[in-house]
């Protein structure tokens, strides 16, 4: 009996100390992170200009670090595409500050919008994935544009009014009152295509049910799928676990809480088993 007392509990010692690692881990976005807000948002800058889009995704998952942070060269996604060569590790960079729900595309530079800057450098790419975040503003002014930038002005992005712009401007078919029609429109399809991700009618009740991209179950809902610890959605198991029983990362003080209990779990052990 004692021996199996013992195994029980340099088990459950062992399980307290390897959980405790794993959540030290998911803090640590390098040697030298700390919680301060501050500090968090240079690592983010230094990580954006870069391009490393997994040192970019652990800063994102610290609660409190704004996206949308600015140094005198302007924001982190400015940063990531404001670059003369459309790299994969670059899409990968944006990719991750898209994901965060605080993320605004929008003035993210110091005077253009990261928008515009994507379709000057001609990242087609980036462009794309610009316009499928529903908070990105599809009319740019024209100001500092070409005019063979403006021919291959994508569809979804109209031109803004400007008294002193170039012919190639104004000849423009989605340019000044144009553009607010098709601007119009392009805003009504995004946001019908906002409300149907969002009230889209999935059944969680089913355990097994397939995960879309983009959703998460409800917090009080079990989903048995491998899908939904996809790699978009949690790093591992312990991250799946940690957003079930938390519906976030855990912070210091649950962090402290842990460790406590653990250290006290283990002394009350090693206590039972001397005095048997």
């Amino acid at each position: 009996m004692h021996q199996l007392l013992r195994g029980i509990l340099y088990l459950l010692f062992l399980l307290g100390i390897l959980l405790v690692l794993d959540t030290m881990e998911s803090f640590m976005v390098d040697d030298e992170a700390k919680s301060d807000s501050e500090f968090l948002s240079e690592l983010l800058l230094r990580y954006a200009k870069d391009l490393d889009a997994e040192k970019i995704r652990k800063v994102l998952r610290v609660s409190g670090v704004n996206p949308n942070v600015k140094s005198t060269k302007g924001g982190a996604l400015f940063l990531v595409v404001h670059r003369d060569e459309e790299s994969e590790a670059m899409l990968a960079s944006l990719d991750e500050l898209l994901k965060h729900p605080d993320t605004n595309p929008n003035g993210a530079g110091n005077h253009w919008p990261v928008l515009k800057v994507a379709i000057v450098k001609g990242h087609d790419r980036a462009v794309q994935r610009l316009l499928k975040h529903p908070r990105t503003k599809r009319v740019i002014h024209p100001s500092g544009l070409s005019c063979t930038v403006i021919e291959r002005l994508p569809e979804e992005v109209s031109l803004a009014e400007d008294a002193d712009a170039a012919q190639c401007v104004k000849d423009h078919p989605r340019y000044g009152s144009g553009a607010k029609l098709a601007a119009k429109a392009a805003a009504a399809a995004m946001e019908d295509q906002v409300n149907h991700v969002r009230l889209r009618d999935i059944d969680w009740s089913n355990p097994f049910q397939p995960i879309h991209k983009g959703q998460r179950p409800p917090l009080q809902q079990y989903v048995m799928n491998p899908e939904a610890m996809n790699p978009e959605a949690f790093d591992n198991i312990v991250d799946a676990a940690r957003y079930y029983v938390f519906g976030r990362p855990w912070t210091g003080i649950e962090l402290t809480v842990l460790l406590t209990l653990t250290a006290i779990q283990g002394t009350l052990g090693f206590i039972v088993l001397r005095r048997a």
